[in-house]
């Protein structure tokens, strides 16, 4: 129950600032923000202050800031306001979240920032695992003995593919486990745990690493502008899939999927944790940039439509359109979230 309410909590985190973003930059732009909420009714806290009621719902699965004149042209309101002026309160809300991501990182690097090694470490199990009991999470696997010959590998695949090639077999590992080394011997089962492992156990090859004050912000900005590059090429590769049908090296995952990983990080510590909800704001950020109806991204398209023709799509038309984006994007989100669970029952 700890696990699912800190998830709930950074989840809720990500869109608090995802929403201040909004609603800062239309307070500086003189737009009238009629509410600002965290959660959905239920509400267990409104209070009015000034011309803006803030609300925190009992339903934490998301927020929300409503702005005068989102629907009609109305005076101090945001669709009367110039086309620069709802571009800039429409990236608010991206702006922020790629701060929150350099925050983290910056927190990351002061607490104990993952960075990639040469050393596999075992992060998760899946359910039936027979290396459960024989293995922990945070045990650096070293070396691996078949018939007295060793064998070191440096990528966890490397060690999935050589699981497959020895099923039956006996082997001996050499793991790191709190500074001391150890061997352990167990027999890899004669058949797969399911198609896609063998002993069911997660790998990841990173190590932990710190970082000063003040150093921690330069390398977090490092950081910061590696994940976007990695973060765009991933929803390129995403793209490409969809109009080649080719395998993408990346997956897409649901609110269950995301869980599932925060699930299996957190005996890595909360430097780890921080640097994790970083990538998913960030994720979040470039995801609402997309050029897609109901997205901030689909609204800055019809804005540039605006500054580039002078001239406005009809406002019920865009409201239309909005809907329908948004319908779409919630189903996709049901299928993608029921694959996730498919995925976690196999």
């Amino acid at each position: 129950m700890e696990i699912v309410l800190s998830f709930l909590f950074f989840l809720n985190l990500i869109i608090f600032f995802h929403e201040l973003g909004h609603f800062l930059l239309a307070k500086k732009m003189k737009v009238d923000v009629l509410e600002f909420s965290l959660g959905f009714p239920p509400f267990i806290f409104r209070k009015k202050i000034g011309e803006t009621i803030y609300s925190l719902g009992l339903t934490l699965l998301g927020g929300y800031v409503k702005l005068k004149g989102e629907e009609n042209l109305e005076e101090n309101g945001f669709l009367a306001s110039p086309p620069k002026v709802r571009s800039f309160i429409v990236l608010g809300g991206i702006l922020m979240n790629v701060f929150l991501a350099y925050f983290l990182f910056s927190l990351s690097y002061l607490i104990a920032f993952p960075q990639p090694s040469e050393k596999i470490i075992v992060s998760g199990f899946l359910e039936g695992s027979p290396a459960k009991g024989f293995l922990n999470k945070g045990d650096v696997l070293r070396s691996f003995q078949i018939e007295n010959k060793k064998y070191y590998f440096k990528d966890p695949l490397e060690v999935s593919q050589f699981f497959r090639n020895n099923l039956g077999k006996e082997i001996k590992i050499e793991i790191e486990r709190q500074g001391e080394i150890k061997e352990i011997t167990l027999r890899l089962p004669e058949k797969p745990l399911n198609s896609q492992a063998v002993l069911g156990i997660y790998l990841s090859n990173f190590e932990l690493v710190k970082k000063s004050f003040p150093l921690n912000f330069y390398f977090a900005l490092k950081e910061l502008v590696n994940q976007t590059k990695k973060t765009i090429f991933g929803f390129y590769l995403i793209f490409k899939n969809f109009f080649t049908k080719e395998k993408a090296p990346v997956e897409v995952v649901g609110p269950v999927g995301i869980f599932n990983y925060y699930r299996n990080i957190q005996e890595f510590g909360l430097g780890y944790i921080f640097y994790f909800i970083g990538s998913l704001s960030l994720y979040l950020a470039f995801f609402n940039l997309l050029p897609l109806p109901a997205l901030d991204g689909g609204r800055l398209i019809f804005i540039l439509f605006e500054m580039i023709f002078k001239k406005r799509l009809e406002l019920k038309i865009e409201a239309l359109i909005h809907s329908l984006g948004f319908l779409l994007l919630f189903s996709l989100l049901v299928l993608i979230t029921l694959k996730d669970i498919l995925k976690l029952f196999r």
